[in-house]
């Protein structure tokens, strides 16, 4: 039930950082996050405890926050949860900016996306999707381990079927709905586990 990542022999770590989203679990308003929806684009609290984000294909519904760094020239990374919908991620060193993380789009899953902040960092997150994609969850890692949720079990490691393609390896399971597992950097320190769904 857990994925972790070796490169090099070392299996991935995350730094000791003090760092912090406010309100990054969404549970019961959007208190911390700066309004930034473009026009007709609406981002608004979802039931359930989450940031839904409804664009019109052409404008994006987004979301904003600024992030104090103490440790500067410190690797961080953002635990990313979408559970619906195809979500978009910048960081930068200014609002809407994209020099520490350019776009990432991310699909229904688990995410964990490193960079290295010289100052504070800023968040957004958007999407276009005509239809609510929901963010159930985004905050800094913790130190330790990078792991990732899985949903294999131990005894389903024998029913594994996998084939890579570029950065991301798909994953098919008797009994489970296809993953991806994905490289979203090419210094391997940025990894997601997600539905695939053609």
């Amino acid at each position: 039930s857990t994925l972790r990542v070796w490169v090099d022999d070392a299996v991935v770590t995350r730094s000791s950082v003090s760092a912090a989203i406010t309100n990054g679990t969404f549970d019961i308003d959007l208190t911390g996050w700066t309004d930034a929806d473009e026009s007709g684009a609406t981002s608004a609290w979802a039931t359930g405890g989450n940031l839904g984000l409804t664009g019109t294909a052409f404008a994006k519904a987004k979301r904003q926050q600024q992030v104090t760094v103490t440790e500067t020239g410190t690797e961080h990374a953002l635990r990313i949860v979408v559970a619906r919908g195809i979500v978009s991620l910048r960081v930068g060193t200014t609002a809407g900016g994209d020099d520490y993380v350019s776009e990432r789009m991310f699909r229904p899953g688990t995410y964990s996306i490193a960079f290295t902040p010289t100052s504070n960092f800023h968040i957004e997150l958007s999407a276009n999707t005509t239809y609510q994609s929901l963010i159930d969850s985004i905050a800094v890692e913790s130190a330790g381990v990078m792991t990732l949720t899985a949903p294999w079990a131990e005894d389903d490691l024998g029913l594994i079927r996998y084939d890579q393609s570029g950065d991301v390896v798909f994953v098919a399971a008797y009994g489970y709905q296809q993953r991806r597992i994905e490289r979203h950097a090419s210094n391997s320190r940025s990894w997601g586990v997600a539905l695939y769904e053609p």
